[in-house]
């Protein structure tokens, strides 16, 4: 919401003239105190220059002559010691120890001869037994060239490893020549030597550093730093870099610059070759210069708002009538009851303005009231209305019938103004049923669907709602919506649709058991056709098969006969007769007729046994005798018989492999049964599509049942179809080929038996179907 909004009164004329008086006095303190900060902030911030290099320059003071009192301490011991000592560690040792002043002022001490090797070392009042050679020291060699002490570069200890300082005098034989040193060890990170640095941290960020005129640090307030390269400590780069590109020369009074955001000052320690930096951040350095402007900020604002707050009162009083005639004037646009304060008269433009203002006010009173009486009109005719009737506008209702406050079961208070999302469940569907209805408003001014709202206790329901622009393309006019309760009538309709449903399901049911019904009749049909053919043909075979017996023993006696008239013609002499007997004998092959004639009766006997046979297992496949009643059966007998009647099927596609278990008779519907297994190898066949395939067939039983397994190495059954296989009508097969009831009729005979099919089946290995049935029926089905 912006300010204007917020703050009304801003937008006035008053408000300005007393804001514009009030800006001007401001603006004039603020101007005066701009003006003396410029000419006195020059002064403070050199003042604090100067006080900054000040102090440098004695903390350096202290510290030359702390290095000093190191110097004149070694010294004085160096003197006082004798060559003889030099070469007995013992007495040197004692030497070192006794001096309870260098355990004082030195982390360490030690003494070497001319050659540096170490003749004693003590630590802290302690002998120490760490000896080394410093003969390639710098500063070893450089106290024994000199008559007075030397301060070495930092380095860092051989014995302790840490960043130190040697101070070392030279020792002095008979005849003033060096013949060794005594020096003393002072850690850069202990409080020895920069003791008064201690202090120095402080929370504005100050450091106070010692470098090395090659810019190592030696001392620091942050002792992790010691050692470390001054060019890269935050704030002294620029001025180091600068430093010593000038020649590194930095005078005893030292210099203070403001530079990078940092107050650098240096300052030269005497008698010696280091140079003590203080780095403080400028904004702490100065802080008295903010401290001086805050101050006079202060009073500037001070003076500045008593000159405001004349100069409001006197505008205040000037725009008085102006504040009145418009506090007036916004009853025009507000509700609200009539003013207590009358119009202001006054002269000129205000008294002008407040005789118009009062006839804008009585012809708005007059068209207030035509109002009222036409919406009070519209009102009753929405109340009468069978629908809920609303007028919306920017997504908020404007106006809602009695109908409508009935079908969401709410007050008309708690939508009028309010935003059209109450009256739905989640802002999800208010957003998707808003931009539906926009895009249906903008291509056909008008909005027709149903969708879900919710009433004024939460509760959803159904509604159709339809909705007409009031202004068709001015969306601004806003939308006149009706709305319908149609929850019972999309529960009536959902529930036709389920009933509707279910009938088709059952009718499709009805078909298929129809269907069902037909094929088992057909196959009654077919067993009863099959048993009397097989009747017929018995009975010609019968009599046929008892003719090639008689026959049979009547060829004996000829045979017999036949043998005794040979024997007799090896007697007889060679007679007319004899000799028409042999051509006779010679033409008729009666040698070969001999031996072919018990070959043929014996192929004859064998044709009629299997016609026996195959009329023998049509008679067991359809089972007519036994009249669809459950018997105790063969398995194998019957699946032996089924293999006959289907071998046309099988013999050109498959070979068949029966791997048998040991079965016990099963009380069971054989002829149905045995239609189980006529499908399954029939199905079995046809499934292979190679030249020549295998269909086993496994037997076996445990547990109270007994299995039939058929398997085939064929084209195998796909995934999508495993789950259809027994549903009625379901085939794979070309149209004519299959009527998709065999599985599904074999299903029925074996969930009657009170047993299950199993499949197992992958595309290009084959298919294995197994049968498994309860050897004995429980006995409300026995």
């Amino acid at each position: 919401m912006t300010p204007r909004r917020l703050f009304p009164w801003i937008r006035t004329l008053k408000f300005k003239v007393v804001a514009m008086s009030v800006g001007t006095a401001v603006l004039a303190a603020v101007a005066s105190t701009q003006l003396a900060l410029t000419t006195t902030q020059a002064d403070l911030k050199r003042l604090v220059l100067e006080n900054e290099r000040d102090d440098s320059e004695r903390m350096a003071v202290m510290l030359a002559s702390k290095l000093g009192t190191l110097k004149l301490t070694l010294e004085s011991v160096a003197q006082k010691v004798t060559a003889t000592e030099l070469k007995d560690p013992g007495a040197m040792t004692r030497v070192l120890v006794e001096q309870r002043v260098l355990a004082v002022m030195f982390d360490a001490v030690f003494a070497a001869d001319r050659n540096g090797n170490m003749i004693a070392r003590a630590q802290q009042g302690m002998s120490r037994a760490e000896l080394l050679n410093i003969a390639d020291r710098e500063y070893f060699q450089q106290a024994l060239q000199s008559d007075n002490p030397v301060v070495s570069e930092a380095l860092t200890g051989r014995v302790s490893g840490a960043p130190s300082l040697i101070v070392a005098a030279p020792v002095f034989g008979p005849g003033g020549r060096s013949i060794g040193v005594v020096a003393g060890v002072v850690a850069l990170r202990s409080a020895r030597l920069f003791s008064n640095l201690d202090g120095v941290k402080q929370d504005d960020g100050s450091r106070i550093l010692v470098v090395s005129r090659n810019g190592l640090l030696l001392a620091h307030t942050s002792t992790d730093r010691v050692l470390g390269n001054a060019v890269d400590e935050p704030g002294l780069a620029v001025e180091f870099a600068r430093w010593r590109e000038a020649g590194s020369a930095v005078g005893s009074q030292g210099t203070a610059v403001l530079s990078d955001g940092y107050l650098v000052s240096m300052t030269s320690i005497p008698t010696s070759d280091w140079v003590l930096v203080k780095i403080t951040p400028e904004a702490s350095a100065l802080a008295p210069v903010a401290t001086a402007r805050r101050t006079a900020w202060h009073a500037a604002v001070a003076a500045g708002l008593a000159a405001a707050l004349l100069s409001g009162l006197f505008a205040w009083h000037l725009t008085r009538p102006i504040s009145r005639l418009r506090a007036r004037a916004q009853y025009l646009l507000t509700d609200q009851a009539e003013a207590e304060d009358a119009w202001p008269h006054a002269s000129g433009e205000v008294g002008e303005l407040a005789q118009a203002f009062e006839q804008v006010v009585a012809q708005r009173r007059a068209r207030q009231l035509e109002t009222d009486a036409l919406l009070r009109q519209l009102g009753a005719v929405l109340d009468h209305a069978d629908v809920g009737i609303a007028l919306t506008r920017d997504g908020r209702f404007e106006l809602v019938s009695q109908q409508f406050c009935c079908v969401f079961q709410d007050d008309r208070a708690n939508f009028l103004g309010k935003s059209i999302r109450t009256i739905y469940a989640s802002g999800h569907a208010h957003g998707a049923t808003s931009e539906q209805a926009q895009l249906a408003l903008l291509e056909q001014d008008t909005f027709d669907g149903e969708f879900e709202l919710m009433r004024g206790n939460g509760q959803q329901f159904w509604a159709r709602v339809r909705g007409r622009a009031v202004a068709p393309g001015d969306s601004s006019q806003g939308t006149i919506w009706t709305v319908e309760d149609v929850t019972e009538i999309r529960e009536k309709r959902e529930r036709l649709l389920r009933t509707n449903e279910e009938l088709a399901e059952l009718n499709q049911k009805l078909a298929a058991a129809q269907e069902q019904l037909v094929q088992s009749e057909k196959l009654a049909s077919i067993g009863q056709l099959a048993a009397g053919v097989a009747h017929e043909i018995n009975n010609p075979v019968g009599f046929i098969s008892s003719n090639i017996k008689t026959l049979d023993k009547y060829l004996v006696d000829v045979f017999r006969l036949l043998a005794a008239c040979e024997e007799c013609e090896l007697h007889q002499d060679a007679s007319p007769a004899a000799g028409r007997l042999a051509a006779l004998r010679a033409e008729v092959e009666l040698d070969y007729l001999k031996e072919d004639i018990p070959a043929l009766m014996d192929e004859t006997r064998g044709g009629l046994e299997r016609v026996r046979k195959i009329v023998q297992d049509l008679k067991d496949f359809s089972h007519v005798d036994a009249h669809h009643q459950w018997e105790w059966a063969d398995l194998h007998k019957g699946i032996d018989s089924t293999l006959n009647i289907v071998n046309s099927e099988i013999k050109y596609r498959a070979e068949v492999v029966k791997a048998y278990g040991v079965l016990p008779e099963v009380l069971c519907l054989p002829f149905e049964l045995n239609q189980v297994f006529m499908n399954l190898l029939v199905n079995a066949a046809h499934a292979v599509t190679q030249e020549r395939g295998t269909v086993t067939i496994r037997t076996g039983a445990g547990n109270g049942h007994v299995w039939v397994e058929v398997e085939d190495n064929g084209c195998g059954i796909p995934a999508d179809n495993l789950r259809r296989i027994f549903d009625p009508f379901f085939t794979t097969k070309p149209v004519g080929k299959g009527t998709g009831l065999g599985l599904s009729l074999s299903y029925g005979i074996v969930k009657k038996h009170g047993g299950r099919i199993d499949v197992d089946s992958e595309v290009g290995r084959g298919t294995r179907f197994r049968v498994t049935i309860p050897i004995e029926q429980p006995r409300e089905e026995g």
